[in-house]
């Protein structure tokens, strides 16, 4: 009987042992000291996650105010000249796609 007890099976009951019966000294200590850890740790995410939305919200500020202004210089008078600039790119933009697509299908002899 003795000889089981100087086994592997012998360590681990008495480490099992050994662990039921200071679980209730050291749980109590090891959560004392990891509570003001993990107070620390929250605390600090709640920092950054207010803080990136600070910064998210400017963000989302300055985009407005970039779409706010496009959208007045699109509505002034010289929409009419924006437009016909458009419209003139876009058309030499189609001449040179079909020029450079007759180009491409000429045979090489």
């Amino acid at each position: 009987m003795f000889a089981i007890l100087k086994g592997p099976v012998g360590k681990g009951l008495a480490l099992g042992i050994t662990a039921v019966v200071l679980a209730p000294i050291i749980l109590p200590v090891v959560t004392r000291a990891a509570r003001p850890l993990a107070h620390a740790a929250v605390k600090t995410g709640m920092i950054f996650y207010e803080r990136g939305r600070e910064a998210v919200a400017e963000a989302q500020e300055v985009l407005e105010d970039v779409i706010a202004e496009v959208r007045a210089e699109l509505t002034r008078n010289d929409d009419q000249e924006d437009w016909a600039t458009v419209e003139s790119e876009v058309a030499a933009d189609s001449a040179q796609t079909a020029t450079t697509s007759s180009e491409t299908l000429t045979p090489l002899v």
